[in-house]
């Protein structure tokens, strides 16, 4: 005499089990996938030995001067970010470096604050020279894929425009 039926029971328990099966695996995929190293995490476009993919070089276009009220100010412009940028001065030059760059143009631009500009390539970077007047001084403003240079010229100094 069976005091129950062992065919809805046993069904039950494979439901359990299974149900319990597949939260376990899925708990386990997203430890592997939030472990640091793992495969998940790599981006896809990286490869066995390591390697860096190269950087697409950044256009840029020809250097726009124009007057402002301290002196003068050139827009540099590129199709992507500028945030790896350099600039520096070195004697009577201001310098701003842009890796990984094509393209530039605008020599012999001329503002108040600096006579001239030189646009020239260092390996695959393009530099911009910018001969400063004697007392002027120049600083870079970055905005996302534009620098603006802004010279100050000294009190008294005419414009070269």
């Amino acid at each position: 005499m069976r005091l129950y039926n062992s065919k809805p029971y046993a069904q039950k328990l494979f439901r359990a089990r299974a149900g319990l099966v597949l939260l376990a695996c899925a708990f386990l995929s997203a430890l592997l996938a939030a472990t640091p190293g793992s495969r998940a995490q790599q981006p896809a476009n990286s490869n066995a030995a390591g390697q860096q993919q190269p950087k697409r070089a950044k256009r840029i276009t020809p250097l726009r001067a124009s007057d402002s009220a301290q002196g003068s100010r050139v827009t540099i412009i590129s199709d992507g970010e500028l945030n790896d940028y350099s600039a520096y001065r070195s004697g009577d030059r201001f310098i701003v470096v842009i890796p990984q760059a094509q393209g530039g143009g605008g020599e012999g631009a001329r503002g108040r604050g600096f006579e001239g500009a030189q646009v020239s390539r260092r390996g695959n970077d393009l530099v911009y020279t910018f001969k400063l007047q004697p007392g002027a001084s120049a600083k870079v403003s970055q905005k996302f894929n534009r620098l603006d240079v802004q010279f100050t010229a000294p009190k008294g100094s005419e414009s070269a425009a």
